[in-house]
């Protein structure tokens, strides 16, 4: 009898643990998929703005209409894997991606930045929560104060560029100018700061080059009105492969590898 007791408890107690590791695994799977969804969501809306700004620039509207049937496409997929629970969350980020490309012809320059900021600190948003609730369930709080930190640092420095994008439209009167340079000081400031999370970040060509420009600005040398938008390019391209590498090592650290993404300006 009491053998029977210890075998039936023994099952019971491997039953258990079989089931908490299926029910973590198929959340992890989740959260895995919806981050994966919401990084290509990420990459195309920094496409649509960038393709967007050139039509508005140059009256050239090459492969905007592909970038928002891919957005529409991925939006949809995200919301066919969503929970019950999550699916009123995506709607309102798809009813945003929806006016961002639908109304970007009517918007000015500025209007059209700002818009495509909003959605994509929306979808920084949904990414962040997902990021936080999973390390939080891994019981890794090491890992979520490292994340934590860097979340914000991230924040701040996409704050920043987006004020030294809109300060680029008054940039042509003295007040405007000066609000230039102090922004520009500001943003280096902040991507100095930013780099530490990836030291590779410093050494690149690219950031010494990056901050070189901020320097010069700061200084009052003058720039075009393009040469400045294509300076905030490079900028916001570094800032979200440096997030992208954050939200990599994360994801690797309590499940596996998110898929490669290359992320252009």
């Amino acid at each position: 009898m009491f053998i029977i007791v210890s075998f039936l408890l023994s099952a019971a107690i491997l039953a258990t643990f079989y089931y908490c590791a299926q029910t973590r695994k198929v959340s992890y799977q989740s959260k895995h998929t919806a981050v994966s969804y919401l990084r290509q969501i990420l990459h195309l809306c920094r496409q649509h703005r960038a393709t967007t700004h050139e039509a508005l620039v140059k009256g050239h509207h090459s492969n905007i209409d592909i970038i928002a049937s891919q957005l529409n496409d991925t939006m949809q997929q995200l919301l066919n894997h969503a929970s019950l629970a999550d699916k009123p969350v995506y709607r309102i980020l798809q009813t945003k991606i929806h006016k961002m490309t639908t109304g970007w012809q009517t918007a000015s320059i500025s209007q059209n930045q700002i818009c495509h900021g909003k959605v994509i600190r929306h979808c920084l948003l949904l990414i962040d929560e997902i990021m936080i609730t999973w390390v939080l369930e891994a019981q890794r709080q090491e890992l979520s104060d490292e994340y934590h930190q860097s979340w914000h640092q991230i924040i701040d420095s996409l704050d920043s560029l987006t004020q030294f994008r809109i300060a680029i439209q008054d940039m042509e009167n003295d007040t405007g100018n000066t609000r230039l340079g102090y922004l520009s000081k500001t943003l280096h400031r902040r991507l100095t700061r930013l780099s530490l999370v990836n030291p590779i970040m410093v050494s690149s060509p690219a950031f010494q080059t990056i901050c070189t420009h901020l320097e010069a600005i700061s200084e009052d040398d003058q720039f075009s009105s393009e040469s400045l938008y294509q300076l905030s390019s490079d900028i916001s391209l570094m800032i979200f492969n440096v997030y992208d590498y954050i939200l990599t090592d994360v994801a690797e650290h309590v499940y596996v590898p998110l898929p490669t993404l290359a992320i252009p300006a």
